[in-house]
């Protein structure tokens, strides 16, 4: 059962597969469209084919009739509009001015950061209702698993699985429809796209600013690599275009890892490389609160202690990761996944013995 609520949680193949807003449109509500299993695990939709492409803020509300028209653009798979706005938020460290926001997470998990689009308690946590916060206001609050934090006009909320930092996180809280609605979120400042596979970016770039002029726009997937010798490790580069610290990877596993990214000009990207322990806990922390079973977060999230990235042996990868293992077969690099249900975990081969 975890094997086929996993099959349907990720979003695997979005740089592989074309998309169109019907794939969309065919799906009722998260709510709704999740159903249960046998043994009554919740079962989220199947995610929409999309890239991450872009994300458009304005100064003024966005008209529904302006959202349609950015959905029709030629090259759109999913348009995912954000509803946010400061607001004080209690914790266990008392009360701080944060981001909260709100945004349907069927269409986020197209163009959400790649750790998070592939974390399903982080969708269940937006379903079932749960206040989903980044790492950063975790910190901020002082929150533990097991914990709510407090905002004027919806009390007291339970705190679900954390998010990672990483953009287009669009708040530093997430919150679902019925709880923005009680606080009062107005209407939708800023959106985010994600194109379909094949499309130039740049002349989707000023498609949407035809539609949605004066819009601040900005980019959520790098620049396609160049090919040739092995890169310089700067190329190897989070889904929103950030260098993510390779410092603590096995040299072999950075040069594999750079001369596959360059090779996959965009369609590859590196998520996750060496990981502290200290990051290892608040992922098994969270996987924890999610499951209530250690055995279970197990299958999900390595305990501290006991995962590969914490010795530098193993990354997490972005993009079409099955083109991403033929790839790596092709060029002849020392990569394998060793976990049929983490397709995006890519370890030195040799790690295990």
């Amino acid at each position: 059962m975890r094997k086929v609520l996993f099959a349907i949680v990720v979003v695997l193949s979005f740089a592989s597969c074309g998309g169109s807003p019907e794939v969309y449109e065919a799906l009722p509500g998260d709510a709704a469209a999740a159903g249960r299993g046998a043994d009554g695990d919740l079962i989220l939709p199947a995610p929409i084919p999309a890239a991450p492409a872009f994300s458009l803020a304005v100064g003024r509300a966005i008209p529904e009739a302006r959202l349609e028209r950015l959905e029709k653009v030629d090259g759109v798979a999913v348009v995912a509009p954000v509803r946010s706005q400061k607001m004080r938020v209690r914790g266990p460290k008392g009360a701080r001015t944060l981001e909260v926001g709100m945004i349907e997470s069927l269409r986020f998990r197209a163009v959400a950061p790649p750790t998070m689009r592939d974390a399903d308690f982080v969708w269940l946590s937006l379903v079932t209702g749960d206040v989903v916060p980044t790492f950063a206001a975790v910190d901020r609050l002082g929150i533990k698993p097991g914990d709510g934090v407090a905002i004027a006009g919806a009390g007291v909320l339970p705190v679900g699985a954390w998010a990672d930092n990483g953009k287009p996180n669009v708040a530093d809280l997430l919150v679902d429809e019925q709880h923005a609605d009680k606080l009062g979120i107005g209407a939708p400042r800023s959106v985010l796209v994600g194109a379909k596979t094949g499309v130039t970016l740049e002349t989707l770039r000023k498609d949407l600013k035809k539609v949605l002029p004066g819009a601040r726009v900005r980019r959520l997937i790098p620049p396609s690599a160049p090919a040739g010798p092995a890169p310089a490790p700067q190329v190897v580069t989070t889904s929103a275009g950030s260098s993510t610290a390779i410092t603590g990877l096995h040299p072999a596993l950075v040069d594999a890892v750079g001369r596959l990214i360059a090779a996959s000009e965009g369609r590859v990207w590196l998520v996750s490389g060496y990981r502290s322990t200290a990051h290892q806990q608040i992922l098994w922390q969270a996987a924890l609160e999610r499951y209530r079973d250690p055995e279970v977060a197990d299958n999900w999230v390595a305990p501290p202690g006991f995962s590969y990235h914490e010795r530098g042996l193993a990354v997490d990868l972005g993009g079409d990761l099955e083109y991403a293992a033929a790839l790596a077969a092709r060029l002849k690099l020392p990569l394998w996944r060793p976990m049929s249900w983490e397709p995006w975990h890519f370890e030195l081969a040799g790690s295990r013995g």
